[in-house]
């Protein structure tokens, strides 16, 4: 498959979009960022493709950064005290995932497509390592089950 000439206005769009976006205490960014530098000293690798060390910094961040790029392993969203993981497999699962966050009312709230296309409400994977979460700083819409797990 080549987007290029299957997909000619996917691969504009593509091109005039911004690496990543800031809005409030939120980064929305592809892969993640580099925890040791700062945000305007960002690489494109870092933001497109940083995993572990990324992944595994604890700690408080220049803003909550959501991503995508590191499938977890429940398919379901995670929350950590500095970051959102968005991606939820949807290339092997068929589960894409989506957050809905309210900055006025500081709520976040998530939802993910099933296999059959249908979308609902999910619950994420809250892992605690420590410093608390991002989650019980928000106010919820809903009672949530929170479970903790490991990815």
């Amino acid at each position: 498959l080549h987007i290029k000439e299957t997909f000619p206005e996917h691969l504009q769009v593509l091109q005039e979009a911004s690496i990543f976006e800031s809005f409030g205490r939120y980064l929305f960014v592809h892969a993640g960022i580099d925890p040791t530098v700062p945000l305007s000293s960002q690489t494109l690798f870092d933001l497109l493709q940083i995993r572990d060390k990324f992944l595994d910094h604890v700690g408080p961040l220049s803003h909550v950064v959501v991503h995508g790029h590191s499938p977890t392993n429940t398919h379901l969203p995670v929350v950590t005290e500095n970051r959102v993981s968005l991606d939820t497999g949807a290339v092997h699962s068929d589960v894409l995932t989506m957050a809905v966050i309210d900055t006025d009312s500081n709520t976040l709230e998530f939802y993910s497509t099933d296999r059959s296309g249908s979308v609902r409400k999910a619950h994420p994977t809250i892992i605690d390592r420590g410093l608390g979460t991002i989650w019980h700083s928000h106010p919820r819409k809903a009672s949530i089950d929170e479970h903790h797990s490991l990815n």
